[in-house]
């Protein structure tokens, strides 16, 4: 698969979060760790919606691509975890050996606490996915990315 299919839904995908101003201005008083000034713009390659950001995960699945059934029970349960975790899933594709998902995450919480509830969940009654995963706010990931990283966990 190239690149340009993953997750190619014919939706543009910017990288720039808009900020209400009263939360903006709130943001610019409080200093921030990383700089000595206030800091107002938050931009990442796969934009956002409102005050939520947009990554891409990819979890290793632990036998070949799920039948149909299986699919949708793994996108419904991976809907609840984010839903229980102020998130939401964009998309969810299927691959022979992964799986890749884009959601959006807000502001004040963090991504990898919501993969992991989802890993959990998703592995509650028997192992579907391997508890590494790949994520991302930059860039879709590559094909060779994914494949550097299905081989580390086939490693461990």
């Amino acid at each position: 698969m190239d690149d340009s299919k993953l997750f190619d839904d014919g939706e543009e995908l910017t990288g720039f979060l808009e900020i209400p101003p009263e939360q903006l201005a709130a943001k610019e008083q409080e200093p921030d760790d990383l700089f000595d000034e206030p800091v107002g713009l938050i931009s990442t390659g796969l934009g956002g919606e409102g005050e939520w950001l947009r990554y891409i995960f990819v979890l290793a699945l632990q036998e070949e691509c799920p039948a149909q059934e299986q699919q949708q029970e793994i996108e419904a349960v991976l809907g609840r975890v984010c839903q229980q975790n102020h998130s939401k899933v964009e998309q969810v594709q299927f691959c022979p050996s992964y799986l890749s998902v884009r959601l959006l995450v807000p502001l004040d919480e963090a991504v990898g606490e919501v993969i992991e509830a989802g890993i959990a969940r998703l592995n509650q009654h028997n192992d579907r996915v391997r508890q590494e995963y790949l994520v991302t706010n930059v860039a879709v990931p590559t094909e060779e990315e994914i494949e550097s990283f299905l081989m580390s966990c086939k490693k461990k």
